[in-house]
């Protein structure tokens, strides 16, 4: 019979990843969002919210890695970054 130990677990408990931080790169939004804003913790309830009303306000919320390849396509016309922001700039 053999007694082999089990090894025993020794690394201290893995925390949660931490979520890449988001940028909102739509129009301002009086009271909810201002356009480039970055947040660490995600999207505030109130743009999340308003993103529900309005699908394509959530193309523009961002992680972080892709903000200046974003921002450069809101410039471009016939991207579909161009085109979802002027789609909500005409809706608010």
């Amino acid at each position: 019979m053999s007694t082999k130990k089990e090894p025993a677990e020794t690394a201290a408990p893995k925390k949660a990843a931490k979520p890449e931080p988001v940028a909102y790169m739509g129009p301002a939004l009086r009271g909810i969002a201002t356009q480039y804003r970055v947040y660490t913790d995600g999207a505030p309830e109130a743009l999340t919210e308003k993103a529900k009303a309005l699908p394509a306000l959530a193309a523009l919320i961002v992680p972080v890695s892709k903000m200046a390849e974003t921002r450069a396509n809101l410039k471009k016309p016939g991207t579909p970054e161009y085109t979802v922001y002027n789609t909500v700039l005409k809706s608010i």
